[in-house]
This record gives structure tokens, sequence and C-alpha cells, in this order.
């Protein structure tokens, strides 16, 4: 795996410097990385795990930091943020589970505590569930040496509680697999994410399309309100698509659904953070979606279908849902790029790993420990392995289906919808020149039976998702 900057100078720093003198940790850079980005590399996390152990020990003797390094509580305070932003993935022994407790137990009940009491448990749970959350917000807010820890880990998640008071239900959710789904989505929102590039300027609806699909002529766009494009996102998580739909499309109209609670209140407090209000968020059902009897000029549906019971019965929602010459995006696994994915699932399930936290710390402790060339532990290059829920999402989901283009292509065929295009990723560039040489009769490269082919010489070609735009005949 290759390792994003961040990762790489993290892991790089940990592994060049003195082991001894700790406060090698108080680097700056060092710090930055390790308060605003997820660590994806199991050396790196290996470390960083015996760091906290030591940290906690040391700590345990109720010494305010004196065992530890000078100013050690500003590592403490990034190494928090990192284990927020994981969510406590990092693998804890039994004597860390006790001394936790112990812990635990001063905090809950105000005594003689220090700020080093206070950054070393949150580097092992939430503070924001804790009984006097609010108080401890309230004391910590003034110190400047917290600010940006109080902040994320009790002012922002203390906010979204409030938030889920707040939001309206749009439809019941009846399903026994959509139950499931939420209930899994209320305990690990995904995904946790901290920032997103604004584009330069957004752009109308039809630009932004033709703009990866040059073969669209304007007609096409003549059944869809472009003063206000009223658009669906149908499964929108913690908001990243609503909010980039958002930034992105000028004139955008936007309802943004989804099963869990704790998911939309992320995805608020975000579009309150870019200063976006032209979202409305609701609590409701994909399955349900027809009883709100409104249609959309687009609907957006990115890794969301292929976790229902019956994924084509959601998709056929959607599609009675979008007007005559609507447009529709839809993202699903595929089954060829996924097969490494599989091979972890499977461990998973032949090993009764649970999905919760202790189980997701267990499964991925055992994936790490396997031989090189066992399939299942490719998975440890995947940064979605680093945290709890991307992790969750990724091998203990409780529904997954998984596609090949001709299946597609048939679901396509019975709901009477156009393919216009793949949306190709970061490799974009690099497999569109190397479609092209292999079909140069598909200049649009909207052969299915020639992608078909492609990816399987190719299977690498969508290791994310099938992602594609599709629209409705008028």
């Amino acid at each position: 795996m290759t390792l994003p900057k961040p990762c790489e100078t993290i892991k790089t720093f940990l592994e060049e410097n003195p082991k001894k003198n700790l406060e090698y940790l108080n680097n700056p850079e060092f710090l930055s990385i390790l308060a605003n980005h997820l660590i994806g590399d199991t050396s790196t996390e290996e470390k960083l795990t015996h760091l906290r152990q030591h940290c906690l020990t040391a700590l345990s003797q109720q010494n305010n930091g004196q065992t530890l390094w000078n100013n050690a509580l500003i590592f403490l305070n990034a190494l928090a943020l990192q284990c927020f932003f994981n969510e406590y993935i990092f693998f804890e022994t039994q004597q860390e589970k006790e001394l936790l407790s112990k812990l635990e137990q001063r905090i809950i009940k105000g005594q003689n505590l220090t700020l080093y009491d206070i950054a070393i448990y949150a580097c092992y749970r939430p503070l924001h569930p804790l009984p006097r959350a609010q108080n401890l917000l309230t004391k910590l807010s003034s110190l400047d040496v917290m600010s940006h820890f109080t902040r994320i880990l009790l002012a922002e998640p203390l906010e979204e509680m409030e938030i889920k008071k707040t939001i309206p239900t749009l439809t019941s959710i009846d399903d026994e697999i959509s139950k499931l789904v939420k209930s899994q989505y209320e305990e690990n929102p995904y995904p946790r994410w901290q920032n997103i590039r604004p584009p330069a300027k957004s752009l109308p609806f039809k630009e932004t399309l033709q703009i990866n699909f040059p073969h669209l002529n304007d007609e096409g766009f003549t059944h869809i309100n472009r003063k206000k494009t009223r658009t669906l996102i149908a499964g929108c998580g913690t908001g990243i698509q609503s909010i980039n739909a958002s930034l992105d499309i000028k004139n955008a109209d936007i309802l943004a659904v989804d099963l869990s609670a704790s998911s939309i209140a992320y995805a608020i407090r975000k579009t309150r953070e870019y200063n976006i209000n032209n979202i409305e968020y609701g609590i409701g059902d994909i399955l349900k979606l027809e009883e709100i009897g409104e249609k959309f000029d687009v609907i957006q549906c990115g890794g969301v279908l292929h976790h229902m019971h019956d994924p084509e019965k959601g998709w056929r929602v959607l599609n009675n849902c979008l007007k005559p010459g609507g447009f529709m995006c839809i993202a699903l696994y595929s089954n060829i790029a996924r097969k490494q994915i599989v091979a972890a699932q499977n461990f998973i399930k032949e090993n009764d790993f649970t999905s919760d936290i202790e189980g997701i710390r267990l499964g991925r402790k055992a994936i790490m420990a396997l031989p090189e060339n066992n399939p299942a532990k490719a998975v440890i290059q995947r940064l979605d392995f680093y945290s709890a829920s991307c992790c969750r999402d990724l091998i203990f989901h409780v529904q997954e289906h998984r596609y090949t283009l001709p299946e597609i292509k048939n679901i396509l065929k019975k709901l009477n919808l156009e393919f216009l295009g793949f949306l190709l990723g970061p490799n974009s560039s690099e497999i569109i020149q190397h479609y092209t040489q292999k079909f140069p009769d598909d200049p649009a490269m909207l052969n299915l039976e020639n992608w078909n082919q492609f990816e399987r010489q190719n299977p690498g070609t969508f290791i994310g998702m099938y992602q594609f735009w599709l629209q409705k005949p008028a």
C-alpha cells in the first residue's frame, strides 16, 4: 500500500527518532498530523498503542504527569484526537481495561482530577457520554491548551446529541434489514469525516454532468428544472454527498434522507459548519420514499442499495420518484473488485467475531496476525480498516450484495434507464486512455459488455465501487 503523505510522515518519524527520551513526541509537525489525520498503517498503530498503554500505566499512580516527559499533555491531547477519529479501535489489554475502569469512576465522581487524567481517558473512551460532560466542557473550554481537544471531543458531539432531538421523521422504518442497518449506523455513523475541498465555483447541474460526459447534448436536459434543481440524496449518511452536491451544483434544492439519526446529526452539524442552507434532512427508508409524494430532477444514491435486502426493489422505488427525463447517480459494489475484501469478510464470519467494538478489535488483531500470503490480510491496505465505523462497514456489515456489469445491465433494461457513463475516480485519465485504446469504436465509453471485458482484465478498476449516471426517458 502507498501510504498517504501524513501517514508516511508519522510512520517515518516514529521509526527514526530515539525511543528512550520520549520528549521527541512533542514535535509540532508530528502532533499536527496525529491530531488531524487518520493514521492507516499497522506498524504505526502498534507503536501508538504501546505509547498509550505506557502513559495510562504511568498516570495510574496519580502523579499529575510527573513520571511522563515534560509537557506530555500536548501529546496526549493529540493522541486522544487520533483515537476519537479512529473510534477507539486500538487493541486494549485486560490491565488497561482495569486501570481505565478505576479512572472512569474518579472522573464521574470528580475526584482529584488533572488535565492528564482527562486526556488519557479520552485516548480510550469518548468524553461526551459522561454524566458531567457539559460541566467538563465548560471547565475545559477556557483553557487554550485544551481548546482544539475540547471542541472536537466535547462541543461537537454534544451539539450532535441536541440536533438528534430535532430531526424530522419522513417515513416509518419497518423492513427487518433496514432496522439492522439503521442500528449499525446509529452505533457507528459512517464515515466520520473532517474536511472537504470546495470547488472553485458551483456550476449548473447540466454543466457538471457534461464535464464528465461530453457526449451529452443540451436537449437531454430540457425536462429538469434548471433554476431550482430538486435533488434527492437517498442514504446521505454523515453528509459528504449532500454537502458536495450543494457546493458543486448551482441552484440545487436538496432533500437528504437516511435511516440513522446519528448520521444525520453529524451531517447537519457539518452542513452548518459550511454555512449551507439549501439542504433539508430527514429520517426515512428508501423503500418508503414514494409515500412523501414528490418527484425529483436528480437522485443520488451512493453505496446504499447494496446494503438492502432487495436492492432492485429499492432501486425501483427511486426510479418511481424520478421525474421523466431526470437523472440518477448510483454506486454499487463490484464482485470482481471486492474479492480480497470478501476473503476478510469470510474470515470474520468463520471465526465468529462480533460487530461490536470489542469484536472489531479482536477481528482486526487476528487479520493483522495472518501470513502475508493469506488473501484476507490484503484488507489492511485499505484506510477503512483503521477506524471502527469504516472497518465495520467494510468487513462486518450486516448486509452486502455485490454485482457484475452484466447483472447491472439487466437491471437497467428492466427499469428502462439509459446508461450515461462511469465516474472513474482519481485514476480516471489512465483508465480512459487504456479503455479507448482497447475499444476505439466506443469513444463515449457506454458499452457495458466492453467494460465487463475491461474489468476482468483489470480487476482493480472499480476497487471503490461502480459509480455511474443514468437517465430516465422523458
